[in-house]
């Protein structure tokens, strides 16, 4: 595992004292999915009922847990979680199950699409059998008669079985920090140029 970086000798240090020289680095170090403040701060038996969306092994456990409840709700509009709604949406209609999205945004990928396409998309998403919920911002969840209650910023609520938080990754940048790079005060992320270049031969 690699625990410093020299970026001005060009040599990485690994956990074990190994050096190694380079000429040109590529930083891959991936990151840890986001979860919501509000989610965090709900207690175990939301947390239990909760997952944090983001490898192979995530949704093979809900593959499983959409056959078990009712009702899920995924909360995130971007990439991740408008293709898990639609994933899901198809199978809600011969399975029962009632699908739920809420985002801030005023459409799904809000955040990275033109406003015709973001719209565009959401009828899509809906057409899959997915209730879009846009503008949503989570104030809190708690549980209340067995199930999942949601309140939002704005009065509104939603009952649900299991959430799905896909809202992202915090990006792994302990590297960064230790190899004296950049990181984005506003994304979190490696700060680099148009051509992924964090120093003239370092890409993240």
């Amino acid at each position: 595992q690699v625990v410093h970086m020299d970026v001005r000798g060009n040599i990485v240090k690994l956990n074990d004292g190994t050096q190694i020289a380079y000429d040109k680095c590529l930083i891959a170090t991936g990151g840890s999915p986001r979860n919501l403040p509000a989610l965090e701060r709900a207690g175990k038996d939301v947390q239990q009922r909760l997952t944090l969306f983001r490898k192979i092994e995530d949704f093979k456990s809900l593959e499983k847990i959409s056959r078990e409840v009712k009702s899920i709700t995924i909360i995130g509009g971007g990439f991740l979680g408008s293709e898990l709604a639609c994933a899901l949406g198809r199978r809600a209609r011969s399975r029962g199950l009632e699908v739920i999205q809420l985002f801030p945004e005023n459409g799904n990928m809000g955040k990275v699409l033109p406003e015709y396409l973001s719209n565009w998309t959401t009828e899509k998403v809906r057409r899959e059998g997915v209730n879009v919920v846009p503008n949503a911002v989570v104030k809190s969840v708690s549980v209340s008669g067995g199930r999942l209650a949601i309140k939002l910023k704005d009065g509104r609520k939603a009952s649900t079985d299991h959430i799905v938080a896909a809202v992202g990754l915090e990006p792994n940048v302990e590297l960064a920090k230790s190899a004296g790079l950049e990181v984005d005060s506003d994304f979190g992320g490696f700060r680099v140029n148009a051509e992924l270049q964090a120093r003239s031969n370092i890409w993240v």
